[in-house]
């Protein structure tokens, strides 16, 4: 926990924001403060952390993409001047900063990824911190769901089975945002999305590459399993996490036979074979993990197998490439360690991983890339939690989750 605060420390100071790069989509959820917003909120309640929702890499010179951490050795004396009343205050300033942003066409564009539905669902997040402003902030995500899903309908670009990059997200969002605040279940939103899993488990769905997290199969599954944690539900039932489950695994099982692989399950996206958490195999073993129960053993083994390679390729410094091809390949500073891509993605992976298997091996790979994180992961890229240091924090605070171990927060 330590750690997690430091950063947040390190977030809210002016120097910071002053040095930091400003992202395209500077108030959006994955990009943007409102990723920052929550993982503020979870950090002033640790034991309930939860990440939101849940090309080939150009080689070119540049400067190291993170700036020193000022807090390196001495993390537990500095967290303890992190007191819950300033990270109050953060949130609070960061909600006001989001609602009063005016909103340009772009910014309809991207699902809850960099979408508005995704500023709005920090702000939701938020009410749980600032409950005299409960109904305003609700009111506020609302508003934004329903412009975006407006703007969709008007479009035609709907993307219904594509969670963080379409119409998926948003969807859970409306059904969360009625559950919780209107206090009922909205069955219409619930049947799309289980209309969706016919859809995305078509042959020929996103021939460019349909498993992964943002656009793919992976995200039906953790759309679902953001779902019930919400609802409280079953809502969705097994037959149709099945049928998903099982299609990932044998378009992994098929692609890794066919392009001999060396590892049992493999996947690409755009005919790279990524590996991080975003378009990758490790996004996509989480959500798999997620549902332990319902893989076979053959399964099981492929999954394990699949893990320990992984393992295999962990650099010394902890960290992980990002794709196949860069296996080996010596970025020093200028390596990715993102949510996305590398280390703290994967740390999400070892957690889980550790939680279905109780193999220590596990917490050592997520331990490994947590040391890394803590010395390279104060990221140029500004506050976002998919290439931004909220991601950083959040590996943190989900290890501090599993642990209990304070140095984590």
């Amino acid at each position: 926990l330590d750690c997690a605060l430091c950063i947040a420390k390190t977030f809210c100071s002016r120097d910071f924001r002053g040095k930091a790069r400003t992202p395209d989509r500077p108030y959006s959820l994955f990009e943007g403060i409102s990723g920052a917003l929550c993982f503020i909120c979870d950090l002033l309640e640790p034991d309930k952390a939860q990440f939101p929702l849940f090309r080939k890499t150009m080689f070119r010179v540049m400067h190291r993409r993170y700036f020193d951490n000022p807090y390196l050795t001495n993390s537990e004396a500095e967290s303890d001047k992190v007191t819950k009343q300033t990270l109050k205050q953060e949130a609070a300033n960061l909600v006001e900063e989001i609602m009063e942003w005016r909103y340009s066409m772009d910014d309809y564009d991207g699902g809850v990824y960099v979408g508005i539905a995704g500023n709005g669902y920090s702000v939701l997040y938020a009410s749980r911190l600032l409950p005299e402003k409960a109904e305003q902030y609700a009111n506020f995500c609302n508003k934004m769901v329903e412009e975006q899903l407006k703007q969709i309908q008007h479009s035609g670009h709907h993307k219904d089975g594509q969670y963080l990059l379409g119409t998926l997200g948003i969807y859970v969002i409306k059904a969360i945002l009625d559950y919780e605040i209107k206090k009922f279940v909205n069955t219409t939103i619930i049947d799309k999305v289980k209309s969706l899993a016919e859809v995305i488990c078509a042959k020929d769905y996103l021939p460019n590459g349909a498993d992964e997290i943002l656009v793919g199969r992976a995200g039906f599954l953790a759309a679902v399993l953001t779902l019930r944690m919400r609802l409280h539900h079953e809502i969705i039932s097994n037959s149709y996490v099945k049928k998903v489950i099982d299609c990932i695994i044998n378009s992994g099982r098929c692609y890794a036979k066919r392009h001999r692989s060396r590892t049992p399950l493999m996947y690409q996206y755009y005919n790279v074979e990524y590996l991080g958490a975003a378009h990758g195999l490790m996004g996509i073993l989480q959500m798999l993990l997620s549902f332990h129960d319902l893989l076979d053993g053959t399964a099981l083994r492929d999954i394990e197998s699949t893990l320990d390679w992984l393992l295999e390729i962990q650099s010394k410094n902890g960290n992980f490439p990002p794709s196949v091809e860069e296996i080996g390949i010596n970025r020093e500073s200028n390596e990715l360690l993102h949510w996305c891509h590398g280390a703290t993605g994967a740390v999400h992976l070892m957690i889980v991983a550790y939680l279905s298997t109780k193999k220590a091996k596990f917490l050592v790979a997520a331990e490994k890339a947590l040391d890394l994180i803590w010395e390279r992961g104060v990221l140029r890229k500004g506050p976002g939690i998919c290439h931004g240091v909220a991601g950083g924090g959040y590996a943190f605070l989900l290890y501090y989750r599993l642990t209990q171990k304070a140095v984590n927060i």
